[in-house]
Order: C-alpha cells, then structure tokens, then sequence
C-alpha cells in the first residue's frame, strides 16, 4: 500500500473518495474535494474520456487501493471467484468483503481498512473467542468478530465507543455498540455494493 502522503493523490487521480484514510477522508481535507484536479504538473487539464479498457482499468485500480491489495493479490482472488458457482462477481465481491481486515472496517471498529489490518496483524482482534493475526482470513457466516478484552485499553479504541453509537454497519453485519462486537449473520450480496465499487468490469478486465 501506498504511504500516507500518496493516499492522496490516489483520491485526485480517480477524482473520489477513496476512504484510505478513514474520517479525514469525509471531510473537507480530502485530496479529490480540497483539490479537485488530478495530481502533477498536468492535472489541471481536461480529463479526457478512457476507453473500454481504460475504464476497466480504473476499475481494477480502485478496487485494489480499496481494499489494500497488489495486482498479484487481485489476480490470485478472482482466479478463486472464477472457479466458484454462480455470477463471477458476486463471488469477487463476496471474496474481498469476506477479508478480517475488510469486516473490522465494515463493522465499525476501525476507521479505515488500513487501520484494520494493523488491528489485526498485531492481535488486537478475535473471530469466536480466538485471536487471529492474518488481515486477509476469510470470515464465514456466523462469526463472531470482537476486540481482545485487553486490547480496550489501548489508545487505539479510545474514542471508539462514541464512534460507534453513530455508524450504520451494512445488513449483513450485526454489530453489539455495548460488547464491541460484531456477528456476521449472511454472506454480503453483490447490489448492497453495487454503487460502490463496479466488479463486473474488474470481471472484464480479467477475461480478456
């Protein structure tokens, strides 16, 4: 993953929020809004319009900054979602939102994904009562995600509490405000993201 003086410019390259840097991503300090022109010495010039596979380039792109992975990485989860039944992206989809790292974030619990990785690598998170350190472990339906009881203290969740009286975790995450946890009681669906992230032409992308 890029450094955080980079994350920025990946906003302006792709003019939206990327949220790779968690709340000051919302605000008016992110690079896309602040800014507003792609980064360089040419960037304020007219974006011109991609073609088809341009397009679908961006797309994989932003995915991979999305969710913290290189192209390699990428590649290696939809050869996976390939082999699987049913729609290939939704099982793209399915495959990345299912990441440790992934459901932190979506519960809550962290303010970015990149935060959330570093929740996990240093084992601060449990899934059913057991501390896993691998941000991409894939969750399943039922799991039970929670903060290492001895972790609260740490500077790192000391304005969680507030934080998560006010965010809304997708549908398919069950999140506890009070025991800082989070039950995942279904598999995501691909239309609950769909306006987020365009996986059929990360899809596309891959076919050709």
């Amino acid at each position: 993953m890029p450094r955080i003086k980079a994350k920025c410019k990946i906003c302006r390259r792709y003019g939206e929020r990327m949220l790779m840097k968690g709340e000051r991503c919302l605000g008016a300090k992110c690079g896309a809004i602040r800014r507003g022109t792609p980064p360089g010495m040419h960037g304020k010039k007219r974006r011109r319009p991609g073609s088809e596979y341009g397009t679908e380039m961006r797309e994989k792109q932003k995915v991979r900054y999305t969710y913290g992975l290189t192209d390699t990485g990428l590649r290696k989860i939809f050869g996976e979602a390939k082999e699987m039944p049913g729609k290939t992206s939704e099982a793209l989809m399915q495959l990345l939102e299912r990441r440790l790292d992934n459901v932190v974030y979506r519960s809550g619990l962290a303010i970015s994904r990149g935060i959330a990785r570093h929740l996990v690598s240093h084992g601060h998170i449990l899934v059913n009562g057991r501390r896993v350190t691998i941000p991409s472990y894939r969750i399943r339906a039922g799991n039970v995600v929670s903060i290492r009881p001895a972790s609260l203290e740490s500077p790192l969740f000391a304005d969680l509490a507030n934080r998560i009286k006010k965010h809304e975790p997708p549908a398919w995450l069950d999140l506890a405000r009070e025991n800082r946890r989070v039950t995942v009681h279904a598999l995501p669906k691909e239309d609950e993201l769909r306006s987020e992230r365009n996986l059929r032409l990360v899809v596309e992308h891959y076919s050709r």
